[in-house]
């Protein structure tokens, strides 16, 4: 039998012999608890199995209580896998690899899991997102993983390090700027919120930058919109 609704799946759980459960792993996972709670097997079905489609990253997410992965196959942006509790520990690391070569996160510990279903959800709004921790904590994984999963992943991931560019670059940089804006404006430029229109623009160590930089950038992601340098008002 296939169930493709929570609410079905858990009135077809109740008195109805189920050989084998195909789960489909494209909605919030839920760390993958729900399923093996909820899903009554065939006594005669020793070994629990679940089989799913999802992106790498939401596939990571499920890869907690014991459970590994006993095949997986890559596709663009896609891994096919079926878990099996008995599967040797060489097959998660297989699914492990594939992940880190597509640029997914890896986690197996609660606190991470919760923040990659956390920002899962957020993938799917369209409010500014602010990433906090210490260097090397992985803030611009993160970015790349919530930019992946959300409506604007065909569109560009910009990256950029505040702290590395001169002051004096840094508004013209992100807002543009017309011709003749400023001494050495030669050209036009379309700035990196343009760049990144349709897409992700990830701004990293933001607290570095100037204050009054700071209140024009606030503005900007309040009203959605960047005034170019010497842009009639």
């Amino acid at each position: 039998m296939t169930m493709t609704a929570r609410a079905a799946a858990c009135a077809g759980t109740n008195g109805d012999e189920i050989h084998a459960a195909l789960i489909g792993m494209t909605v919030p996972l839920m760390g993958g608890r729900w399923q093996r709670e909820r899903i009554v097997l065939a006594d005669g079905l020793r070994d629990p199995l679940a089989a799913g489609i999802a992106r790498s990253g939401r596939i990571a997410i499920g890869l907690e209580q014991g459970a590994q992965p006993a095949l997986a196959l890559a596709a663009p942006n896609r891994i096919a896998l079926t878990y099996d509790p008995a599967a040797p520990a060489d097959a998660r690391a297989a699914l492990i690899a594939a992940s880190a070569q597509g640029g997914w996160p890896i986690a197996g510990d609660p606190q991470t899991l919760a923040l990659l279903t956390l920002a899962e959800r957020i993938a799917a709004s369209e409010i500014p997102v602010l990433l906090e921790g210490p260097t090397g904590t992985g803030k611009e994984v993160m970015a790349q993983f919530v930019h992946r999963l959300s409506p604007r992943a065909e569109g560009p991931f910009v990256a950029v390090n505040c702290a590395a560019m001169p002051e004096a670059m840094l508004e013209a940089l992100l807002f543009g700027h017309r011709k003749g804006a400023f001494t050495g404006a030669a050209d036009a430029a379309e700035g990196l919120f343009r760049a990144a229109d349709g897409g992700t623009l990830l701004l990293d160590e933001i607290g570095e930058l100037p204050l009054a930089l700071q209140a024009k950038l606030l503005r900007a992601l309040q009203e959605s919109a960047a005034l170019r340098r010497g842009a009639d008002l």
